[in-house]
């Protein structure tokens, strides 16, 4: 390896100076900074890691199906045996199973607390219905403006279970009282939706306002609740068209 070239001054000789002439260079192993031991036995530790903005849960199927081609392979061949120590998967899928029973319970016990006061089954399942269109929905939102689906924006949706169905209450309580008062259903279901229209579009707005400066902040606290913020609003909007 060549590591510095002169060339004499007017004679056209070229100097070179290799490794081979200040130190010698020999086939060894680096010296150990760590050790590591598994059952009591020495062993090796490979980190993998993973690019900015890859799927966790696709690197950590991807490094299983490879550990047991290795380990069927080569390793095996060698009487070696690669195991997984580590696996950041077993607290994101624990956190997504969390909030996933939390999205269902919750829809689960604001229908019945609907079923509760307003003592009408059919009523129960049109309010009810916000709910699964504002959750599909916001999935469909939050993939096009290009936030993933994660813990956090998952942790939104569960907050926002509860509040979806708001604006569905309000125009159905006003429907029903335009229907007592003798009113036909379709007529009943206009005038008692225009009626309070305005009230229902000012609080989703005033919802969805309430996190508008945490849309804009540009820090980590920003980065880190953003998607609760998109989630939250985005839901909230879309129980605002649902209900209309």
């Amino acid at each position: 390896m060549v590591l510095r070239v002169d060339q004499g001054g007017g004679t056209g000789r070229v100097g070179r100076v290799l490794v081979g002439d200040i130190g010698r260079v020999v086939h060894d192993y680096a010296e150990p900074q760590s050790w590591f031991r598994a059952l009591g036995e020495p062993a090796m530790s490979v980190n993998a890691v993973r690019e900015a903005g890859a799927n966790v849960l696709d690197v950590m199927t991807g490094l299983r199906a490879a550990a047991d081609e290795l380990n069927a392979g080569p390793l095996g061949n060698a009487g070696l045996y690669m195991a997984q120590t580590y696996d950041e998967t077993v607290y994101i899928e624990s956190a997504i199973d969390l909030v996933r029973d939390n999205i269902w319970m919750g829809g689960a016990l604001a229908a019945a607390v609907l079923l509760l006061f307003l003592r009408s089954l059919r009523a129960t399942l049109v309010v009810a219905l916000a709910m699964p269109v504002s959750i599909i929905g916001t999935f469909i939102a939050m993939v096009a403006v290009g936030r993933s689906i994660n813990v956090i924006s998952l942790a939104g949706i569960a907050f926002s279970v509860g509040m979806v169905v708001d604006a569905a209450i309000v125009v159905l309580e006003s429907i029903h009282r335009q229907r007592e008062r003798g009113r036909g259903t379709l007529e009943a279901a206009e005038h008692g939706a225009r009626l309070v229209w305005g009230a229902v579009l000012g609080s989703a707005l005033t919802t969805v306002a309430a996190f508008v400066p945490i849309l804009l902040m540009a820090d980590e606290v920003g980065q880190l609740f953003r998607d609760i913020a998109v989630a939250i609003s985005v839901s909230t909007l879309l129980s605002l068209s649902s209900s209309r």
